[in-house]
C-alpha cells in the first residue's frame, strides 16, 4: 500500500537540488525548469518529498505512470511519498508534461520489523507476533526470541517460515513480561516489550470476597484492592483491601495466591492488583453488590 502525506503549510526555502534531511528522506525541488534532482536514488522504505519553490508563483502537480501521485502544489507546499519495493519510477508534472524524473528506488540494507496484535496480554492467553523482511520474500526463515522478565539471556522459541510478501506470523504465550526480537539473516528487529496482566478470579460468599491471583510468580504479601463502582461518579472507588498468601501450583507453572476481604457500601465490586516489576496492572471480574 502507497503511503502518502500532503503537506498545506508554508515551508522554508531549502537550496536547490538539496537531499539533506533526516534520515530516510530524500528532498526534492520543483521549480519552472523541472525537478532537482531529476533522478532520486533512495533504499526502499525511504521517503521522498517534493517541495514547491517556484518563484513565479506557478502550480505543480506530481503524476506517477500507474496515475498516482499528489494534489497541486502551490509555491511552498510539499507532498511526500514512501516507496516500499525496488525498481525505477518514472513520474512528471501532471501541470507541464514537459517536465520528468524518476526515483530509483534499491533494496537497501536487509531490515525485518516486529510487531504485536494485542498490547497486553491476559496470564494464560496469546498474542500473535507478526512482521515482515525487507526483501518482500516468501520462503525466508525467521528466528524469534524472547527475554522474560527477571532473565538475563534470550532463548529461540520458534522459527518461522515468510508468505507471500515476506510477511511472517507466530502465536506466543508469555507468562510475564516479556521482550521480544526477531532475526533474519544478519538483520534484528528492535525489541519488542509485550506485559502480561496476571488472572483475577473475584467470588462473594457470605459478605466475604474471596480473591484467586494466576500467574507465574507468587503475589504472596502484596496487597490487592476490593473496588466499588460509584454511578453518580462513574468511577471505581476504594472499598476495602485484601493481603495476598501463597495459595498453591494449581498446574505447571502456574503459581496461585489467595486473599480474603470484605468491602465497604453498596454497588458493583471488583479487584484490582497494581503492576510489578513482571507484570501489568490487572482487574478481575465484576460482582453484582
Amino acid at each position: 500500500m502507497r503511503r502518502v502525506l500532503f503537506v498545506a503549510a508554508i515551508l522554508p526555502l531549502v537550496a536547490l537540488g538539496a537531499t539533506s534531511g533526516p534520515k530516510g528522506v530524500t528532498a526534492v525541488a520543483v521549480t519552472s525548469s523541472g525537478f532537482a534532482p531529476a533522478s532520486a536514488a533512495v533504499s526502499a522504505g525511504d521517503t521522498v518529498t517534493w517541495t514547491s519553490l517556484d518563484r513565479e508563483g506557478t502550480s505543480h502537480q506530481i503524476l506517477f505512470e500507474d496515475g498516482s501521485g499528489s494534489p497541486v502544489l502551490q509555491s511552498g507546499q510539499s507532498w511526500s511519498r514512501v516507496f516500499d519495493t525496488r525498481g525505477t519510477f518514472a513520474y512528471h508534472d501532471g501541470r507541464h508534461p514537459a517536465l520528468k524524473g524518476t526515483v530509483v528506488v534499491s533494496q537497501g540494507l536487509p531490515s525485518v520489523t516486529l510487531a504485536s496484535s494485542l498490547a497486553t496480554v491476559g496470564y494464560g492467553g496469546r498474542t500473535a507476533l507478526s512482521g515482515k523482511v525487507s526483501s518482500g520474500k516468501a520462503g525466508e526463515s525467521v528466528q524469534v526470541f524472547a527475554r522474560p522478565c527477571g532473565k538475563l539471556a534470550l532463548s529461540r522459541v520458534a522459527t518461522v517460515t515468510t508468505k507471500a510478501g515476506g510477511a511472517f506470523r507466530v502465536l506466543v504465550k508469555p507468562r510475564r513480561n516479556t521482550a521480544y526480537g526477531v532475526r533474519w539473516k544478519r538483520a534484528s528487529s528492535a525489541a519488542l516489550q509485550v506485559p502480561v496482566r496476571p488472572l483475577l478470579r473475584l467470588r462473594a460468599a457470605g459478605g466475604v470476597y474471596a480473591l484467586r491471583v494466576y500467574a507465574g510468580l507468587s503475589f504472596a504479601g502484596r496487597r490487592a484492592r476490593l473496588q466499588r463502582f460509584d454511578e453518580a461518579e462513574g468511577t471505581w472507588t476504594l472499598a476495602g483491601q485484601l493481603r495476598l498468601k501463597r495459595g498453591g501450583s494449581p498446574s505447571t507453572g502456574t503459581i496461585l495466591s489467595i486473599g480474603a476481604g470484605k468491602a465497604t457500601g453498596s454497588g458493583r465490586v471488583r479487584a484490582a492488583l497494581a503492576s510489578s516489576a513482571c507484570y501489568a496492572a490487572s482487574t478481575s471480574n465484576t460482582l453484582s453488590g
